[in-house]
């Protein structure tokens, strides 16, 4: 049989691979900026700086990103309302400027024909 006897050396040894290198801070208190937000800021300055609405997928081949990260940036931009859609094509949306006319709405400067109420009939 076999005696299984204690350890000789109880006291902790430094490991060979650490030096005497003083432990750094964590940054805790540092502003957390998630890959998501950085996603959206480089989203909204390649939009601002088109000149004509560009379909998401052209976006992410320009920024680098995968198409759905870019697509998901789109949609909090949409929410937000920094950002429109038609027919799959984005556009930046100026806040200070006046909302331009969607398409299949009326303009206001267009009258339309007004439409009779029904009403009782009187005799």
């Amino acid at each position: 049989m076999h005696s299984v006897t204690s350890p000789t050396n109880v006291t902790p040894t430094k490991s060979r691979l650490t030096g005497d290198v003083p432990r750094q801070p964590q940054r805790r208190h540092r502003d957390k900026v998630t890959r998501a937000d950085r996603t959206v800021i480089a989203v909204r300055e390649a939009l601002a700086r088109a000149d004509h609405p560009v379909r998401a997928r052209v976006l992410a081949l320009d920024l680098g990103l995968p198409a759905a990260e870019v697509t998901a940036g789109l949609r909090r931009l949409q929410d937000v309302g920094a950002a429109l859609s038609h027919a799959r094509r984005w556009v930046a949306v100026d806040a200070t400027a006046e909302p331009e006319p969607q398409p299949g709405h009326e303009h206001p400067g267009q009258a339309t024909p007004a439409r009779e109420q029904p009403g009782p009939d009187l005799p």
